[in-house]
C-alpha cells in the first residue's frame, strides 16, 4: 500500500500527481527503520499519509499493526538464535570436559608411550555418544589397534618392505587417515614403501595430503617415545 496502491484517493489529479512523482523518483520513499520509527511517533497516522497521500486511517491502522509484528517477530528469533547459540556453546564445553577427563584418567596410568591423540579421543567418544565409560573401552580398543599397528610396521621395516625412521607417529597419522580402519590402514601403508614416510613429513609441515584425489587435514602426531607397551583394561572413570 505504501509502494504503490493509490486507489483509497477519490481526487484524480492526486492519484495523476503520485504516480509521476514516483515516475520521476521524486519525494519520500518508504524504508523499513522509517516505517519501524511510526511506533515511537504519536503521529503515525499523519507520517505514514507523507509517505502516500492515498493511505486512509484504517489503512495506516493496519500498516502499523504489521510493523509491530513484525518487529515482535524478529526480536524473537534474535532471541532464538541466541539460545541456540548458547546451547552449541554449552554442549562443546561439556564435550570437552568430557574429552579432557579421559584423557587426564588415562594420562595418570603413567604408561610410557600410551598417550592417546585428542582425535582418538573425539573419535572414541563420538562413536559411543560421550559415554566415558564406554568411550574409554573403545579408547582403550583403539590403543592396541595402533600398538598393533605399529609392531606390523616394524616387522615391516625390517624386512624392507617400508622405508621408515618414525614408525610410532607416522602410525598415529595413518591411522586417523584411514578413519582408524586396522585393515585399511594396514592396506594403505603397504600401497607404497614410503606413502607413510610422505604422509608422517606432510604432517609435521602442516600441509594437507592428498588420498584419492582429494586433500585431506592430517594430525599433528604426539611426541611419545618409540616403545609400544601393552595397555592393561581402562577402568571406569563413572
Amino acid at each position: 500500500a505504501l509502494g504503490n496502491d493509490v486507489s483509497g484517493h477519490s481526487d484524480e489529479p492526486t492519484k495523476l500527481r503520485i504516480k509521476l512523482q514516483r515516475l520521476a523518483r521524486k519525494g519520500i520513499a518508504p524504508w523499513f527503520e522509517l516505517l519501524a520509527s511510526s511506533q515511537l511517533s504519536a503521529r503515525a497516522t499523519s507520517d505514514l499519509q507523507l509517505l502516500n497521500l492515498c493511505l486512509t486511517e484504517s489503512e495506516c491502522d493496519e500498516v502499523v499493526a504489521a510493523i509491530g509484528g513484525i518487529l515482535l517477530r524478529s526480536s524473537r528469533v534474535s532471541q532464538l538464535s541466541r539460545a541456540l547459540d548458547g546451547v552449541d556453546q554449552l554442549q562443546n564445553d561439556i564435550r570437552t570436559i568430557v574429552e579432557e577427563r579421559l584423557v587426564l584418567t588415562w594420562i595418570s596410568r603413567d604408561f610410557a608411550g600410551s598417550t592417546p591423540t585428542k582425535e582418538m579421543v573425539r573419535h572414541a567418544l563420538a562413536s559411543t555418544q560421550y559415554d566415558d565409560c564406554q568411550g574409554g573401552k573403545l579408547l582403550k580398543t583403539m590403543m592396541q589397534v595402533l600398538s598393533e599397528l605399529c609392531k606390523w610396521a616394524e616387522d615391516e621395516v625390517s624386512a624392507g618392505r617400508l622405508k621408515l625412521d618414525k614408525v610410532k607417529p607416522a602410525m598415529e597419522v595413518c591411522f586417523h587417515l584411514c578413519s582408524f580402519d586396522k585393515a585399511a590402514t594396514i592396506a594403505f601403508v603397504s600401497s607404497s614403501p614410503t606413502v607413510a614416510a610422505e604422509v608422517l613429513d606432510c604432517a609435521l609441515r602442516g600441509c594437507r595430503f592428498v588420498k584419492d584425489g582429494s586433500a585431506v587435514d592430517l594430525i599433528e602426531p604426539t611426541p611419545d617415545s618409540e616403545s609400544h607397551p601393552e595397555e592393561p583394561p581402562l577402568e571406569r572413570t563413572d
